[in-house]
């Protein structure tokens, strides 16, 4: 009886395998006491709760414990065998399609809403991403998202208030200035000048959250922000195909896997539109043709609602290229913080260059990073957005984030 039973389940179901990337999350929850509520009580209770964390749609799946014990008898590297499916009951079997059509587990057939998952982490093993890193990064992705600040005041005093608001409700900030306790000695240090060339620019480094949307940036300007930030200036080749590129910027591996795309709004010369800029020629290539408003759109859509950093006259949009990254760093527990850096490393470069050329710049990580990608049709999973410098004609007038800072001198300040 059990042998048929075997294999009109087998021959029934389709094939299975664990989730190659199966990170689970348990936590507690705060959900409302039914109980109590059907009482005419309103009171909330800790709930918890077991989820898969999805790098491939950065989504969390909600499983059971019964649930997480089944899917462990699944192997993560093969589809299992007929024979292997007819060993399980009608109940589990039940439950192993249920967890296929929730994402939890793959299928061969696989359910139409999830028919990219096994492609998606056959894309991960090929690229050697590091499991922790591929679901951090996954799971970090904004799409859709819009701040609040289109109704927000910028001034200093709405500004203040704000963080007294802070204050009162998570206590004082951590101090700015950090001494050790069990220091056994100090040495004062000299306060050398920095009042000249490279020190000037390095000192006006600000960010700027206000431009003069009415006049164009210069064509010259930009070539030169692109040039100076994310041209090569060196190679050195070390075997057919396998070559190191120098920047003016620091790289992990001198890999410089950050590219810059460009929205441009408002620059002399230059259609409104989307362009990648090509580091090996110096050139940029145009992707996309847009109109004024349509450009204005898709900048505050790109930096999730920051209509101050929207006005920018060219978004710069720092994509990485795992792929060149992780060629080289393979599974590596660092080399996801290393691509990160690099973009920070660039995004400083471009700072100082706005400085030193008069130009307003910012930076912000606050993004829809997989609209982003969506719409610069980048490969899912080998490269993505990471960050948004911006560049442009600073309006310091309305710049009211711009702050004035007081003079400080450590001594005048030394405990």
């Amino acid at each position: 009886m059990s042998d048929i039973r075997s294999a009109s389940v087998a021959d029934l179901a389709p094939r299975f395998r664990r989730r190659k990337y199966f990170l689970v999350r348990v936590a507690d929850d705060r959900t409302l006491d039914i109980a109590r509520f059907l009482r005419g009580q309103v009171a909330l209770r800790d709930e918890t709760r077991c989820s898969l964390l999805c790098p491939v749609r950065g989504q969390s799946l909600p499983l059971s414990a019964g649930e997480l014990v089944l899917t462990m008898k699944l192997p993560a590297t093969r589809w299992m065998a007929s024979s292997e499916i007819g060993l399980f009951s009608e109940q589990e079997h039940a439950c192993l399609l249920d967890l296929a059509h929730r994402g939890i587990v793959l299928s061969e057939p696989a359910p139409d809403c999830w028919h990219d998952l096994a492609a998606g982490e056959d894309t991960l093993e090929q690229m050697h991403w590091d499991d922790l890193a591929a679901v951090f990064h996954a799971h970090s992705s904004w799409q859709g998202v819009v701040g609040g600040d289109t109704s927000t005041e910028h001034s200093e005093e709405d500004h203040r208030a704000r963080l007294e608001a802070l204050r009162r409700v998570r206590g004082d900030p951590p101090n700015h200035f950090v001494q050790r306790a069990d220091a056994t000695k100090r040495v004062e240090l000299r306060i050398p000048p920095l009042d000249d060339g490279f020190f000037n620019t390095l000192r006006a480094r600000r960010t700027t959250r206000a431009f003069r949307t009415d006049e164009a940036l210069s064509f010259s300007a930009l070539e030169t922000v692109l040039y100076a930030v994310f041209g090569t200036y060196g190679i050195k080749v070390f075997a057919q195909g396998i070559a190191a590129i120098k920047r003016t910027s620091p790289s992990g591996g001198a890999l410089h896997p950050v590219e810059a795309y460009l929205l441009v709004r408002n620059v002399d010369q230059l259609a409104t539109g989307l362009y990648h800029y090509e580091t090996g020629t110096h050139a940029l290539a145009q992707l996309e043709t847009l109109t004024v408003p349509e450009a204005r759109e898709l900048a505050t859509m790109f930096v999730s609602g920051q209509t101050y950093f929207a006005e920018a006259h060219v978004l710069v949009i720092h994509v990485a290229r795992f792929d060149r990254n992780f060629w080289k760093y393979a599974r590596h527990r660092k080399a996801y913080k290393a691509v990160l850096m690099d973009s920070a490393h660039l995004s400083q470069t471009l700072y100082l260059t706005a400085a030193h050329l008069g130009l307003g710049a910012y930076y912000t990580a606050a993004i829809n990073d997989s609209d982003i990608g969506r719409r610069l049709r980048l490969r899912p999973l080998r490269e993505a957005a990471v960050g948004i410098n911006g560049v442009g004609l600073a309006d310091n007038e309305r710049n009211e984030l711009l702050f004035q800072t007081d003079p400080y001198r450590p001594v005048d300040h030394a405990s």
